[in-house]
């Protein structure tokens, strides 16, 4: 069997405690992509993580971001209880373990992998190099 160090990212019990606390915003994240209202979400989850300072574990808090991106608390709740995009956050935490990547943040871009761009400069090359257009 392969063993990990117990501070790896990929020691099974590591990632269950780093990514519990964000499981059900990621799988709110998918159907929220699926009603067209993705960007729109993330960015409602972005802020209130990192700039509210908010618990995005806490469902009342992500039905609240539903609500407030357009999306319905309801069907938010449905979703979280009947695990509706459960396989599709699984099927990505398992294209990560692939991927491997050993810095956050990193960018996947058509196959090409970014890790740690400390430097803006760095991601706009990447974009560039991809014929990805500035908005």
């Amino acid at each position: 069997m392969l063993g990990f160090a117990s501070d790896s990212a990929y020691d099974p019990e590591t990632i269950t405690q780093k990514t519990t606390k964000c499981r059900l915003a990621q799988e709110l994240t998918k159907w929220a992509e699926s009603a067209g209202k993705g960007e729109d979400f993330r960015n409602a989850v972005w802020q209130a993580k990192y700039v509210d300072q908010k618990d995005i574990s806490d469902t009342n808090s992500l039905f609240d971001l539903a609500d407030s991106t357009g999306l319905s608390r309801n069907e938010a709740a449905s979703v979280l209880k009947d695990a509706l995009f459960k396989d599709a956050v699984d099927s990505d935490w398992m294209r990560s373990l692939e991927i491997d990547p050993q810095f956050v943040p990193s960018v996947l871009l058509n196959g090409e992998l970014l890790e740690n761009p400390q430097e803006y400069k760095l991601f706009e090359q990447l974009l560039s190099q991809h014929n990805v257009k500035p908005r």
